[in-house]
């Protein structure tokens, strides 16, 4: 087999549980993108209109040789909505690659649970080593093994025992 065997095909696996993460994760970020522009743009507004501005020089320009005031929106509205619109790109990204490390455990260990209830024999409960989860993943293994090893005790003890 070429190529990694542990590797999923889809980064959807759960697409309900993982739009639901994407949404949460990129609200937050909208939310603290959304601060950081109205701060900065405060910051500039206010300290261009009042009081003695040390970046004064930054926002004049020469034109026909007389000096011009620059709004100073019109420098850092640009920058910060660009850094926004990277952030929140770079987010959105982020959640899709960090929800498929969650799904995928979670789908997995659903559907072997599944296949425990309905007493399927030998059910793994592995995760791949860099998803999360992984105490729960070897928790249930050891229920599973446990489980089978009470089951096989209980099968010799009414074979030793029968009923009358």
């Amino acid at each position: 087999m070429a190529g990694k065997p542990n590797r999923r095909k889809s980064f959807y696996i759960e697409r309900k549980f993982q739009n639901r993460f994407i949404l949460s994760y990129v609200e937050i970020i909208v939310l603290s993108v959304i601060v950081s522009i109205l701060v900065s743009i405060l910051y500039t507004f206010f300290s261009s209109e009042f009081g003695d501005n040390q970046y004064r020089v930054i926002f004049l320009k020469v034109v026909n040789g007389e000096q011009m005031l620059i709004k100073p929106l019109s420098i850092v509205f640009p920058i910060v909505a660009l850094s926004s619109l990277l952030t929140i790109i770079v987010s959105i990204i982020t959640a899709l690659l960090y929800s498929h490390k969650i799904a995928g455990p979670i789908y997995r260990l659903k559907k072997s649970s599944e296949d425990f209830l309905a007493g399927k024999k030998n059910v793994s409960f592995k995760i791949r080593e860099k998803d999360e989860f992984q105490e729960l993943s070897q928790a249930m293994q050891k229920i599973s093994e446990k489980y089978h090893i009470l089951e096989k005790e209980l099968e010799e003890y009414k074979a030793k025992h029968p009923e009358k």
